[in-house]
């Protein structure tokens, strides 16, 4: 059962509020898409009255803040992701973060701990396996101990690196919060975003002058990706492509993807890459959109 998506690239709360009280659901998997995140107050309060058990995905979060509280702590499990891209990479892999004792002791047999779980570092107390050992397969679902070493050190430099792509992705705002035709999504005052990558969307334009201005980006040297294409391309999937479930109607969601653009910000861009950037995508606009009013 899948939940609208807001015009700030968020969980729609309302629906949310809507099919929790309808529907029975148990789990809420929220993915913080793209490092948006919703009114986790709200959440974790809609959650609470319709007993919803929360799990984050905090794939592109990882740094981020809400009210002061790291990304990934309001769930009873989060899920990290370290692949290339991510803010902090082992090419490969992930890691899950829980206070759940029995979580954490199905986790670690998952892992493939050949009854060594009391090794595990991070495990929970021993008691928390006295049935799960018996109940779990060994699916040897662990990262290698080579990517956790090259993690580490990038932990030390996270919060210096989310401040980098946030000076990196203000700029390309900045570049286009006047143009003419553009929507970028709105950003909660309690949050910190990591701004690692870029969208914004052309509500009032059809799929030709989406495609026209892709296209005329590309000749400049900048690559967007489109969330509106029939089929999806460089990490734009969206759930009309995903016939490994029932097809959904979601009609708020598609007219928001219709139009949406995105594109990643890495921290080999310098600053004045990110300002030539933003004039270029707003030379593309103006030109496919009409120049601002007078």
């Amino acid at each position: 059962l899948l939940v609208e998506s807001s015009a700030d690239l968020t969980i729609d709360l309302d629906d949310l509020e809507e099919k929790a009280r309808t529907t029975g659901a148990r789990v809420l998997l929220l993915s913080h898409m793209r490092g948006h995140i919703a009114d986790m107050d709200r959440v974790d309060e809609i959650c609470t009255r319709f007993d919803l058990k929360l799990v984050e995905d905090c794939a592109h979060t990882m740094g981020a803040l809400f009210a002061g509280r790291r990304s990934g702590n309001h769930g009873v499990v989060s899920c990290f992701s370290t692949q290339t891209y991510k803010h902090i990479n082992s090419g490969e892999g992930g890691l899950l973060a829980t206070n759940d004792p029995e979580i954490a002791a199905r986790a670690t047999m998952y892992s493939g701990s050949y009854m060594n779980f009391m090794r595990h570092g991070a495990g929970p107390d021993e008691t928390a396996y006295d049935t799960v050992r018996y109940e779990t397969p060994n699916m040897s679902a662990r990262m290698d101990n080579l990517r956790a070493a090259v993690l580490v050190p990038q932990l030390d430099a996270l919060d210096q690196n989310v401040s980098r792509w946030n000076e990196r992705h203000a700029i390309l705002v900045d570049a286009l919060s006047e143009t003419a035709g553009v929507v970028l999504p709105h950003q909660l005052a309690e949050s910190v975003r990591v701004g690692s990558s870029f969208q914004f969307r052309l509500p009032d334009v059809s799929s030709e002058t989406c495609r026209a201005v892709i296209a005329q980006a590309a000749t400049l040297g900048v690559e967007l990706k489109w969330f509106g294409a029939p089929e999806p391309a460089g990490f734009t999937s969206n759930h009309q492509s995903w016939r490994y479930m029932q097809a959904q109607n979601l009609p708020k969601t598609d007219e928001i993807l219709r139009t949406l653009f995105d594109m990643r910000v890495p921290l080999t861009f310098s600053l004045e890459d990110c300002a030539h950037i933003g004039r270029i995508l707003q030379h593309v606009l103006e030109n496919q959109l009409g120049p601002l009013p007078a």
